[in-house]
Order: C-alpha cells, then sequence, then structure tokens
C-alpha cells in the first residue's frame, strides 16, 4: 500500500482559510461607500455608492455641533432621529448604484465640525459594518 503525504492538501486548505479571513472585512468594506461633496455651510451632501447585494437597511449618522439640527434631507429618508450632536437616517430599499443624501441645516457649519459614518449589515455574513464617511 502506497502511503501519501496530506501536507498539499492540509497547506490548500490553510492558505484557503488565511485568504478568505482577510478578504471577507474587504469585500464587506467594499459594499458600502460614502464621501463629503459638500461638508460646509447650511447643506450637507454626502454621495452614497452601493453595491450588490445591496443591504436591506443602511444607516447614515451624522454628527453636527449640539446647537445645530437638521432642518430637512433630500430625498426624504424612512427614518429619521435627532438629538443634541447626532442625526441618524434611515435608509431601506435601495439598489445598486449612487444616490446623494442632502441634508439642510439650520446653521452653517464649517467641514471640521462634522463627522459621520455608514452603518449596515453585509448581505452575505450579516456582520455589522460601520465605515466613516471619507471627507
Amino acid at each position: 500500500m502506497k502511503r501519501t503525504s496530506r501536507f498539499p492538501t492540509l497547506l490548500a486548505a490553510l492558505v484557503f482559510l488565511c485568504c478568505w479571513g482577510i478578504a471577507t472585512p474587504i469585500l464587506a468594506k467594499g459594499l458600502v461607500g460614502g464621501r463629503y461633496l459638500v461638508a460646509s455651510g447650511t447643506r450637507i451632501e454626502v454621495e452614497v455608492t452601493i453595491g450588490a447585494p445591496p443591504p436591506a437597511t443602511l444607516i447614515i449618522t451624522q454628527s453636527l455641533p449640539p446647537d445645530v439640527t437638521v432642518v430637512s434631507t433630500t430625498p426624504p429618508v424612512k427614518k429619521f432621529s435627532q438629538r443634541p450632536g447626532e442625526v441618524k437616517c434611515l435608509i431601506t430599499g435601495s439598489g445598486p448604484g449612487t444616490m446623494v443624501i442632502t441634508m439642510t441645516l439650520s446653521k452653517a457649519v464649517q467641514s471640521g465640525q462634522i463627522g459621520g459614518e455608514l452603518v449596515y449589515n453585509d448581505p452575505t455574513s450579516g456582520a455589522m459594518v460601520r465605515l466613516p464617511i471619507a471627507p
């Protein structure tokens, strides 16, 4: 009886698991992206890019100075909550592509006064992903 080594099979499995562990977060982060088109004044514009398959729900969290509120959003969002210094917008049912969310503010802000984050559950793994909105 000829004895065969299991080393090549084990090595291939190890390489696959290592690559899968590294690639999964990279793919998840590439599914959704966001950047500011306008980040100062009385209007903020956030460009959101969604890949396929799109997440069922996307939350945009926007940090603002405590005395600034959001007067309106375009397009209107499904749910909207606001507390001093933070606004959350819920977007559902979006398909792949690019959209621009515009927020009209009660007072003008400087670009260094705001920050944002996109939060969603990856549709393939179910993992929660948090990404900063790029300046």
